[in-house]
């Protein structure tokens, strides 16, 4: 089997986790991960095919999981910001007083709007790559993920713990997206880049609960007791200081 039939078989496994994480969600799965498990898959998928976007079908495609991808967006960020409200002292009893969550009728209405991304997904990407050739392929991975580490590095060498909030966001958005991005491609890479989508992890963790905990001030903090305004000032500047750590790390990492 040749690299080419490898992706090939890349691919339809990812697309059949899709399919199958979605139908749990129909289902009415229990598991908690559920929702946060079909994004991952379908930010996978998007990843691996996006550096052949040019071509009509495979951008078809990515269109219909991305818009699956930003409808859920509400919902997890929900489920994320309620967890992590639970963590801080003294956030229990605002968590109480909250309106509860999204019923699983709204889940199911963003499910049933996009069943045609889902329905026979491993059929349609397989006939969408199915004219690209090993050399097309691999040309088109190396200078994505190539542009993707350039941008990149150019973000993250000007964050500082000074840097409004907005900003370390959208460094988190390209760390997640190159993390991705290199995963998707990595049997297109040097051996050097191949392990790259693991190394942004610890960044992509480490921006993400910092994101986390703006978005939460940002929803709730005007309803923020003392004790907890300064339990998430405490945990703010905590999650400041490790997520200028992980850059400094991925920074070290794209300059090695």
């Amino acid at each position: 089997m040749d690299r080419r039939q490898r992706w090939q078989r890349s691919l339809k496994r990812d697309a059949l986790a899709i399919e199958a994480a979605y139908a749990a969600l129909q289902a009415g799965s229990d598991d908690p991960e559920a929702l946060h498990t079909l994004r991952v898959a379908v930010r996978g998928l998007r990843a691996a095919l996006a550096p052949f976007s040019a071509h009509p079908d495979i951008a078809s495609v990515r269109a219909g999981l991305g818009a699956l991808a930003h409808d859920t967006n509400a919902l997890r960020d929900d489920e994320v910001i309620r967890a992590l409200l639970a963590t801080l002292p003294g956030g229990g009893t605002l968590l109480a007083m909250l309106a509860p969550p999204a019923d699983e009728h709204t889940l199911t209405s963003v499910l049933a709007a996009h069943r045609a991304a889902t329905d026979g997904l491993h059929r349609r990407i397989l006939l969408a790559v199915d004219a690209l050739d090993q050399v097309q392929l691999e040309t088109a991975s190396r200078q994505a993920t190539r542009r993707a580490r350039r941008k990149l590095h150019g973000t993250l060498t000007q964050l500082t713990p000074a840097t409004p909030a907005h900003e370390w966001h959208a460094a988190r958005l390209q760390v997640k997206k190159a993390r991705y991005l290199h995963d998707g491609q990595a049997l297109w890479l040097g051996k050097r880049w191949q392990r790259f989508g693991p190394q942004c992890k610890p960044a992509q963790e480490a921006l993400g609960h910092l994101h986390d905990l703006d978005v939460l001030h940002q929803r709730y903090g005007n309803r923020f007791d003392p004790a907890l305004e300064t339990a998430w000032q405490q945990a703010r500047r905590k999650g400041l200081a490790a997520a200028d750590a992980a850059v400094w790390t991925l920074c070290r990492t794209l300059n090695d």
